[in-house]
């Protein structure tokens, strides 16, 4: 893992590639399960000649630790989902340089080029943006789920 240097030097982010897969999809599902978290429909949009609804989401902090409410705006996240398909085309939340919480700059994964694997729509290319500039590019050439994996490896009475 390593800083990742925007436009003008500064250092920014910890992060790798494959963050945009790893790093929000647990904490999306695990802030959804959160009665707290706030969803919000914010409009339908266009975004590059696509209609897309634009939605976000505000998971809380503790509230002994965010006494300020600024951590409360770091969590938020907006997503942009296709108005035809209903295919994620990009999230976007802040950067934020590893030494404070107040400077911010935009950071954007999009998501493209789906496919369909086993019935499942999976986006195959992956960009991800801090400040209009890409820190990462990832495409996927092949794909298959539950490889090797058998009925048997999630009985749990053996």
């Amino acid at each position: 893992m390593g800083l990742i240097e925007i436009g003008n030097g500064e250092q920014c982010c910890s992060r790798t590639p494959f963050d945009a897969l790893m790093f929000f999809f647990p904490r999306i599902v695990a802030s959804l399960g959160d009665p707290s978290t706030i969803i919000s429909y914010l409009a339908l949009e266009t975004l590059q000649g696509t209609q897309v609804h634009h939605l976000r989401l505000q998971p809380p902090p503790p509230s002994q630790i965010d006494t300020t409410g600024a951590l409360s705006q770091i969590a938020v996240k907006d997503f942009y989902v296709d108005a035809t398909t209903f295919l994620l085309v990009k999230i976007q939340d802040q950067a934020y340089r590893v030494d404070t919480t107040t400077d911010s700059l935009p950071h954007t994964i999009s998501f493209s080029n789906y496919q369909a694997v086993n019935g499942v729509l999976v986006p195959f290319a992956l960009d991800e943006t801090i400040d209009g500039i890409r820190v990462s590019h990832v495409e996927i050439s092949s794909l298959n789920f539950n490889v090797g994996l058998t009925d048997s490896a999630f009985d749990l009475t053996q």
